[in-house]
C-alpha cells in the first residue's frame, strides 16, 4: 500500500500539485492519466524517490519493492538472457528460476536464438523490450510502467496484456493506448485541476464523472452570482432606509459569509489532443510503386508498394520488428531516398 497526501508540487510559477493525494490499496492495477505536462511522470518521479515535493508526504512501507521501466539504456552482460536474469529475486532455497526469465523474454518477441545475443548488438526497440522484461523478471511490490507498450508488435502487445491481467500485486501505468489500460486496470487515476483522483472503472468513467461535476459547478455559479446580484441590489435599494436596516444589515453578513465559487479555467479537454492543421483536400498522400533496399544486392525490403492516404484516414502499419515499419515512414517523410518510386504528398 502507498500512501500520499497533501502534495504540493510547482516548478518555478506553474502548479504541478496542490494538496494532492491518494492511496494505492493491494492489488490495485491503475491507469494514470491527464494532460501532458501535468504531472505523470513527475508523480512516477516523486515515488521512486527522483524527485522531491515541496511539501506533503509520500508514505512507502519498508521492504516495499517498487519496478520501473527505465528509459536509460544499460547493460553488462553479454547474453540477453543472463541480463534478463539479474533482475530475478534471490531465491533461498537455491532454485534456478532461469525459465521465469526465459519465458518473459519469449512472451516479448524474443526467440529462443535470440537469448544468447549480446544485448548491445540488439535493436533499439529490442532493448527497450529487454528493460520491460527486466522489470517483469523482478516480481516487484509495485510496477510502474511508462509507455510499455512502446516497440510492441501485436502478438507481444496481446501477452502483455494477459501478462497484466494476471498481475495479483499493485501497478500503476502511464499509456496513450486507452484500450490497453482499460484491459488491463482495475481503476483509473485522472490528474485534474492540480489534484489526484481515483475511480474503479476504466477511463471513460472517470472523464465523464470529471465532466458532469464540473457542469454541476458551473451551473451552481451561475446560480450562486444570480443570486448575490439580487442581494447587492437590495443592499444598494434600501440601504438608506430606516425601516429596512435590519433585513440590510441582515444580507450583508450573510453575503460576508457565504464563500463565492470561483469560475473554473477553461480546459478544452481533459486529455492529450493532436493538433493539426485543417485541409481541404480529400487525398493527403498518393505513393506508386514504393521499391527499397539497403544495397542493391539484397531482396528489396520495400517492393512495389502502392497506396493512397485520404482525409480522415487513420491507418495502422503492423509487422515483425526488421521488417522495414519505420523505414516506410522515414521514406514517406522523405527523410530516406527511395529506390523506385513515386510519392506525391499535397499537404
Amino acid at each position: 500500500m502507498i500512501q500520499v497526501n497533501n502534495l504540493d508540487k510547482c516548478y518555478g510559477r506553474q502548479v504541478i500539485f496542490e494538496k494532492a493525494g491518494f492511496t494505492l490499496n493491494p492489488g490495485e492495477r491503475v491507469g494514470l492519466v491527464g494532460r501532458n505536462g501535468h504531472g505523470k511522470t513527475t508523480l512516477f518521479k516523486m515515488i521512486l524517490g527522483e524527485d522531491r515535493p515541496d511539501s506533503g508526504c509520500i508514505s512507502i512501507p519498508n521492504g516495499y519493492k517498487i519496478g520501473h521501466l527505465s528509459q536509460h539504456i544499460s547493460f553488462t552482460q553479454n547474453t540477453v538472457l543472463k541480463e534478463a536474469c539479474l533482475s530475478l529475486p534471490e531465491n533461498e532455497d537455491g532454485i534456478d528460476e532461469t525459465y521465469k526469465a526465459e519465458t518473459i523474454l519469449m512472451g516479448l518477441g524474443f526467440a529462443l536464438d535470440d537469448l544468447t545475443l549480446n544485448p548491445m548488438d540488439l535493436s533499439g526497440g529490442y532493448q527497450v523490450r529487454l528493460n520491460l522484461a527486466k522489470v517483469l523478471v523482478s516480481d516487484p511490490n509495485l510496477l510502474l510502467l511508462d509507455e510499455p507498450t512502446n516497440y510492441l508488435d501485436i502478438v507481444s502487445l496481446r501477452w502483455l496484456t494477459k501478462f497484466l491481467r494476471n498481475w495479483k500485486k499493485e501497478l500503476i501505468i502511464i499509456t496513450h493506448d486507452r484500450d490497453f489500460m482499460d484491459g488491463v486496470t482495475t481503476h483509473t487515476m485522472a490528474i485534474h485541476r492540480c489534484k489526484m483522483r481515483k475511480e474503479a472503472g476504466p477511463t471513460e468513467k472517470v472523464y465523464q464523472q470529471l465532466l458532469m461535476e464540473e457542469e454541476i459547478h458551473e451551473k451552481s455559479r451561475v446560480n450562486d452570482d444570480k443570486k448575490r446580484k439580487e442581494t447587492e441590489d437590495f443592499i444598494n435599494r434600501f440601504r438608506a432606509k430606516a425601516s429596512k436596516a435590519s433585513a440590510v444589515q441582515s444580507r450583508i453578513k450573510a453575503l460576508q459569509k457565504k464563500d463565492r465559487l470561483e469560475k473554473l479555467t477553461e480546459i478544452k479537454d481533459l486529455d492529450f489532443a493532436f493538433k493539426s492543421a485543417s485541409f481541404t483536400g480529400k487525398v493527403l498522400m498518393e505513393v506508386n510503386d514504393l521499391s527499397f533496399s539497403y544495397d542493391n544486392e539484397s531482396a528489396p525490403l520495400i517492393d512495389g508498394l502502392t497506396f493512397s492516404v485520404g482525409k480522415k484516414d487513420r491507418i495502422a502499419i503492423i509487422g515483425k520488428n526488421g521488417k522495414g515499419k519505420k523505414t516506410l515512414l522515414n521514406l514517406l517523410a522523405q527523410q530516406m531516398q527511395t529506390d523506385t518510386s513515386y510519392v506525391h504528398t499535397t499537404v
